[in-house]
């Protein structure tokens, strides 16, 4: 499935991961964010090998956007800032980056109302917006997107993409055009 790869990801640099379903796309990306430990060959994470960096380590750099992330129960702000300090400055531009402001707006007590236990009152693409505000305001360098939601995912995607200091690896099966022009290096896989 995933034999001879060769790509170096450079830190500030938007990927492109492109293939169709079992070229391995979703392999790699198991990989490069430390779920999956047990591969043949070798692997580095900012010239150290992956299997070398402890999980914690890894996760203080790497955001993962899950399909269902966990949410929990408390508000939309405890939600993003689990209880750590922010500047109001902090939030509202992880909400903005996120494409949360929507939602936000749409709810009785805005930022501070309760979502309920495990985010209830919120759709799978709004708990993935919470997550992704959740890693932005933490200055979590390198970003390993799937599964956005379609509604928000160019909105989201763009916003990432336009960060100069954020490591983008998109995993896709189509690389769409509007976003093309962000993309700084496309790893194309085959079945």
């Amino acid at each position: 499935m995933l034999d001879n790869i060769n790509q170096v990801f450079d830190l500030g640099k938007k990927y492109a991961i492109v293939g169709t379903s079992g070229s391995g796309k979703t392999t790699l990306l198991n990989i490069l964010n430390g779920k999956l430990t047990d591969y043949p060959g070798s692997v580095k994470f900012n010239g150290y090998e992956l299997n070398s960096i402890s999980g914690d380590s890894l996760r203080e750099s790497i955001l993962y956007l899950d399909q269902q992330p966990y949410i929990f129960d408390g508000t939309i702000r405890d939600n993003i800032t689990l209880d750590e300090s922010f500047t109001e400055g902090e939030i509202n531009h992880a909400i903005a980056k996120s494409a949360l402001q929507d939602v936000i707006d749409l709810l009785p007590n805005g930022i501070d109302t309760s979502i309920g236990e495990g985010g209830r009152l919120l759709s799978g693409g709004q708990k993935q917006r919470l997550a992704l505000a959740r890693g932005l305001i933490r200055g979590k360098k390198i970003e390993a997107t799937s599964s956005l939601d379609q509604k928000n995912a160019l909105e989201i995607e763009k916003n990432l993409l336009e960060q100069n200091d954020l490591t983008v690896i998109m995993i896709t099966h189509h690389l769409r055009e509007e976003i093309r022009e962000y993309i700084d290096d496309v790893l194309s896989l085959s079945s």
